[in-house]
């Protein structure tokens, strides 16, 4: 596995923010998504400062990914043309 190419280590404040984004309902999905994934990825002694893998695993951007890869027809489903 590759090194991590950027470090974030969030401050109580920035994290603070973080997550009220994360809990706001008035945000964009996109927006709470990124919010949530920078909470993840934080090595500061307030995070949890996961790996990649696990980050994708705990905010579901795989399974994301694959909702918006998938359209419904009505001859079924089919991967989308990208």
């Amino acid at each position: 596995m590759r090194p991590k190419q950027h470090r974030i280590k969030l401050t109580l404040d920035e994290r603070t923010e973080l997550e009220s984004v994360v809990k706001a309902t008035s945000v964009s999905f996109e927006k709470r998504r990124r919010a949530k994934v920078l909470l993840l990825c934080d090595e500061s002694e307030f995070g949890l400062g996961l790996e990649d893998a696990q980050v994708v695993f705990h905010s579901n951007l795989l399974f994301q990914f694959l909702i918006e890869s998938l359209e419904l027809r009505s001859d079924g489903l089919r991967l989308a043309q990208y």
